[in-house]
């Protein structure tokens, strides 16, 4: 049981698609992630996230480990000069 959860766990993305618009990439870390409230830094592998492309962001590090745990919120916020789309 333990070993099949944790395959289970492993093969969740750590990719999120964002849902209200595109991004501008360029300009992708004026935006705000939070993951369970906290405050995540753009383009930090530790634990943080980064714009794949205008559609997609990924969490890194040991903010994907607790987007795989299950139970966390994420939210995305945008400036309106970043949205293109």
């Amino acid at each position: 049981q333990a070993d099949l959860e944790q395959i289970v766990v492993q093969n969740i993305p750590c990719t999120v698609s964002l849902t209200d618009g595109v991004i501008d990439t360029a300009k992708a870390c004026e935006g705000t992630v939070r993951l369970n409230g906290e405050l995540l830094t753009c383009n930090d592998g530790v634990r943080g996230w980064q714009a794949i492309d205008g559609s997609t962001i990924e969490l890194t590090g040991s903010a994907c480990q607790d987007w795989r745990g299950g139970d966390a919120e994420l939210q995305a916020v945008f400036p309106c000069d970043v949205v293109v789309q």
